[in-house]
């Protein structure tokens, strides 16, 4: 079977620089901005205020056909586009709160956005876990919020790495200052398999 073991995990449990570091790799990041560390739901976490900061990570972390993104987050508040958590070179994103499509992941397959919402928002209601799962073979996609399924697609199509170079959390990838993360992102990891609930 292949390796549920994540090919990044930014733990964010550092307390001084402007390195984040990825503990399984090498895919360390930058903060930029006024990106800070704060205490998190796993010890440590990065602290964002939604006005440019983030952390920037070179590569889109072996580009993965199947994957799963996950990470803790204490949103305090979206702007109209929602928060933008994860987002590998706006490929595949993981975005809260978008006053349209909630709490949602979406990938770009070289046409268009397939989106998996989840019906929630989640600002101001304190440290949720969200997780996405991409499964290319079987053509599913599931989100989970808390360890509870929250949305499910079945789309054919597959990612297409073609929008973006580098990876981006706590902000959009292609820069776009609408989708700002105004609050707490903890332990965030990336899979190259998509994993069962």
């Amino acid at each position: 079977p292949p390796s549920t073991a994540p090919i990044a995990h930014w733990k964010f449990d550092e307390t001084s620089g402007t390195t984040a570091i990825d503990s399984v790799g090498g895919h360390d990041g930058t903060l930029v901005g006024d990106a800070s560390w704060a205490p998190g739901e796993v010890d440590g976490s990065l602290n964002l205020d939604g006005s440019g900061d983030r952390v920037d990570v070179s590569g889109l972390i072996d580009s993965p056909s199947s994957l799963t993104i996950a990470a803790w987050v204490n949103l305090s508040a979206a702007g109209f586009n929602g928060a933008e958590a994860v987002s590998l070179g706006n490929n595949v994103i993981l975005r809260l709160d978008n006053v349209f499509f909630d709490t949602y992941a979406s990938f770009w397959d070289g046409s268009n956005w397939q989106r998996t919402r989840s019906g929630q928002f989640l600002a101001g209601s304190g440290w949720h876990h969200v997780a996405y799962t991409h499964d290319d073979v079987a053509n599913q996609q599931f989100l989970y919020i808390d360890g509870t399924e929250a949305g499910s697609t079945t789309f054919s199509t597959s990612i297409s790495y073609s929008q973006g170079s580098n990876t981006t959390i706590g902000a959009h990838g292609d820069g776009n200052s609408g989708y700002d993360f105004t609050g707490q992102i903890d332990d965030v990891r990336i899979y190259d398999v998509a994993l069962t609930a």
